[in-house]
């Protein structure tokens, strides 16, 4: 048995009562366990820092960082994604813990179900990284051409190694060159550029839940006792869609956090978002973003490396050069 479990999670202001309540379900499948648990901050507020630190207890110690540089060059890599600065921050992890040998980053949409001790004794059988396929593993691979694809929500990392490969300089060297947004960012750097350094994990310790596939919840419960970790993938989760087959899992959950009075209100607002969206709502697509009202395109922003043009009803409405081309950016 390990004496003692690094984990890692990343998160910023919107997501940072889901990281607790993923924190939650970890310390209670170890309980009286010992649990260095560390969290990259993306940018939250000094309050919600306050609550994640206050969950330490016992022994389970809380760490944040917020270290300037990487919350400033990841804020400038989602400049040209779609997504949250708080992605990348795994990228930086071989270097945040320069004295830790293995770390397990799990995503801020997971939570922890059964014990951990197994995977962290894993025999790496030298890898650098140990990851389960993803969910839409052969389309993935198809559009990167590449062999297998692996999802990024869960990520077993042998630090020493990933620090001798520079795995990191590689991942951010891949991101400051590439032109074209990449659709997953995070994952998609990591399997374009370690194939060869990825190991697979079993699925039941990123069993991924997205009830829109078909049979998917079926073959989750089928093999309930074994699921380790449970990830909500895309935009359906618990706390968002309606009727979501592990919604109480995750409200009971949530309701051991800081954040606890925040649940009713989640209740509530979930009919309001589920409204909206029949509506109201955005499409993403690469640098694209788009709003839609009653299905039909209204306003659309493209991001690009130098540019910002925004539409509406598809005809040019203002174009802006932005100030952090691709050649000014650090690798």
């Amino acid at each position: 048995m390990p004496s003692e479990m690094n984990i890692v999670f990343a998160t910023d202001e919107t997501y940072a009562r889901h990281v607790a309540t993923a924190m939650s379900s970890l310390v209670q499948a170890h309980p009286g366990r010992k649990l260095s648990i560390h969290v990259l901050d993306a940018g939250m507020s000094e309050a919600s820092r306050m609550r994640l630190r206050g969950m330490a207890a016992g022994e389970v110690t809380v760490t944040l960082h917020a270290l300037e540089e990487v919350h400033s060059h990841a804020h400038q890599l989602s400049r040209t994604s779609p997504h949250s600065a708080a992605i990348f921050c795994r990228l930086y992890l071989p270097l945040l813990l320069p004295e830790e040998q293995r770390a397990l980053y799990l995503d801020a949409d997971t939570v922890v179900l059964r014990p951990l001790e197994e995977l962290y004794r894993t025999d790496m059988a030298g890898k650098a990284l140990l990851m389960t396929p993803d969910a839409n593993a052969e389309k993935n691979s198809l559009r990167l051409g590449i062999a297998n694809y692996f999802n990024s929500g869960v990520i077993f990392f042998d630090l020493e190694r990933c620090r001798k490969l520079q795995l990191t300089q590689q991942w951010l060297r891949y991101l400051s060159s590439e032109k074209t947004p990449l659709r997953y960012a995070d994952q998609d750097v990591i399997n374009v550029t370690s194939q060869a350094e990825i190991g697979a994990l079993p699925i039941c310790y990123n069993t991924q839940s997205n009830p829109s596939i078909p049979g998917n919840t079926e073959g989750i419960r089928a093999h309930w006792n074994e699921v380790t970790v449970l990830h909500f993938i895309s935009n359906h989760k618990p706390w968002l869609a309606l009727q979501h087959p592990f919604e109480e899992l995750y409200m009971q959950t949530m309701l051991r956090t800081p954040w606890a009075t925040d649940v009713p209100r989640i209740r509530r607002c979930k009919w309001w978002h589920s409204l909206r969206r029949r509506f109201v709502c955005w499409s993403r697509s690469g640098n694209r973003k788009t709003l839609l009202i009653l299905g039909l395109p209204v306003f659309t922003k493209l991001k690009s490396d130098t540019h910002r043009t925004f539409y509406l009803f598809g005809v040019t409405l203002l174009r802006i050069k932005f100030p952090f081309a691709t050649h000014d950016r650090q690798s």
